[in-house]
């Protein structure tokens, strides 16, 4: 039985939910979620649910499955791809405005709100109803008249009155097919919790992890310790390696004020208390470089909750000297692309400027990979001092096209690692 419209809610009760991805990640999302699927079996030992993986739909944009409600809000802990999880309350086919207020109002909202009027965000593509103003506006006043027949408990509300985040509600109608999800998140997954500083032009956590995942991919073949970037800025790709098996349980998510998770909230509790935050950590060092004291001093700020040390130094990558690095290592960066950050150092123009960068690279670390994001209009070598690139990805971040590229060294040989 699903959910849609239903009056009393069972543990057994599936689900759909739709895992909100970067666009041109969906891909990468649904590597992560298989890899990680085991950890809830681990995580909910019920003998009538299955551990098995549920099938998974890709659209752009995000992943559609359906699956028992505790698993479902409980991918949020896990997942460091998606910017959001969202359960679906209802579906159903609209053309006009009354008909949308009758299938609102008769929601059992007693399942998803604790009595308060939610936020609402509203689309509408090739629809009779295209107003987004006024599907707000009806959704309220739907939401507003039921509660009138069904009155909220006073408890409820004062509890909805101190959520930090407003629980929010979607709508979207697509080709009169109108689609009605709650959101589990809160604030956006890539908030981690771990950052007092942030700084100037920063990659996106999700969209850090993501490349990290692909770049994984080249390592079943080389052995590498250490994780290396030159222009660190906040630290923010070496602690999503760092943190990128761990569950988050340091910052709030709207599922736990769902009155339909009420019945779980022991169990959470329970998984929360027995978490070990001491899983493996995937190397052995993290070095963090930028030639900004002050940028160095706030991503030393950002340690406090690190499983790990990670190393910051200021340093110039073009004029560059320290202590011997680890053999083994990699360098994942993303430098500033002249857009919102410029340096003397694009005074000679950005195809050199980030040539420069990959060459004073390969002389300073001499890493087994190199991963850079390059903006997609820059036409970088395929070849460069020995190192040739292996694989590129596709993908647009605050509105500028890029491209992530990584480039191995081919000088040396390389053993298959891969367990047998």
């Amino acid at each position: 039985m699903g959910l849609d419209g239903v009056d009393k809610f069972d543990k057994v009760d599936r689900a759909r939910f739709f895992l909100i991805v970067p666009l041109d990640f969906e891909k990468i999302a649904l590597t992560e979620l298989k890899q990680k699927w085991p950890t809830l079996s681990h995580w909910i030992r019920q003998s009538e649910r299955q551990d098995e993986m549920p099938a998974v739909e890709i659209v752009p944009g995000g992943l559609l499955l359906e699956t028992d409600l505790e698993r479902g809000c409980l991918l949020n802990l896990l997942l460091k791809v998606p910017t959001r999880i969202l359960l679906r309350v209802l579906s159903f086919r609209c053309r006009d405005f009354p008909k949308l207020y009758n299938k609102v109002r008769k929601i059992p909202w007693q399942h998803y709100l604790l009595g308060q009027l939610p936020e609402i965000s509203a689309s509408a593509s090739k629809s009779r109803i295209m107003h987004t103003g006024r599907i707000k506006d009806c959704m309220l006043s739907a939401i507003q008249d039921f509660y009138k027949a069904r009155p909220p408990s006073k408890k409820g509300v004062e509890a909805a009155q101190l959520l930090a985040v407003p629980t929010e509600l979607y709508v979207r109608f697509e080709a009169d097919e109108c689609t009605l999800s709650i959101d589990t998140s809160g604030d956006p997954l890539y908030k981690r919790s771990y950052k007092t500083f942030v700084g100037k032009a920063p990659i996106r956590e999700n969209l850090a992890s993501a490349l990290l995942m692909i770049l994984q991919e080249q390592l079943p073949k080389r052995e590498v310790s250490a994780l290396i970037d030159p222009m660190c800025g906040s630290g923010t790709f070496l602690f999503e390696h760092l943190f990128l098996n761990c569950a988050n349980f340091s910052r709030d998510y709207s599922f736990l004020h769902l009155p339909l998770f009420k019945p779980f909230l022991k169990h959470y509790d329970e998984i929360k208390s027995a978490y070990s935050f001491s899983v493996p950590v995937p190397l052995l060092s993290y070095l963090g470089f930028d030639i900004d004291p002050e940028t160095i001093t706030g991503a030393k700020s950002n340690c406090t909750n690190a499983v790990t040390p990670v190393v910051f130094e200021t340093a110039d990558l073009f004029n560059f000297k320290y202590k011997k690095f680890h053999d083994k290592n990699m360098v994942v960066l993303n430098p500033p692309y002249g857009e919102r950050i410029k340096t003397t150092e694009m005074a000679g123009g950005l195809r050199e400027y980030f040539h420069n960068i990959v060459e004073a690279i390969i002389v300073t670390y001499a890493p087994l990979l190199l991963a850079m994001v390059v903006p997609r209009k820059i036409l970088m070598k395929e070849k460069i001092k020995g190192y040739q690139v292996v694989q590129t990805h596709l993908f647009t971040h605050g509105g500028i096209k890029l491209r992530f590229v990584i480039w191995a060294d081919k000088r040396q040989k390389i053993e298959d690692k891969t367990p047998l």
